[in-house]
């Protein structure tokens, strides 16, 4: 049972970070919010800033190449 419990815990962490992209998405439209929930991110998974900006300049140029 532990093992179909593991198999099913991936796409469960799937499924709900693509319902907070869309979410996320739509409801931030304006910079100031982007803004700010970045920073909630930052503070909620206490990450260091150069961390994500490095992610950020990783995942960036590929998501804008994906959406061409």
């Amino acid at each position: 049972m532990q093992g179909v419990f593991n198999g099913i815990k991936p796409a469960v962490e799937t499924i709900v970070v693509f319902a907070a992209w869309r979410i996320g998405m739509r409801a931030l439209k304006n910079g100031v919010l982007q803004a700010m929930a970045a920073f909630l991110a930052l503070w909620r998974f206490k990450q260091d800033i150069l961390r994500v900006v490095g992610a950020c300049a990783v995942v960036g140029p590929v998501y804008t190449l994906a959406l061409d």
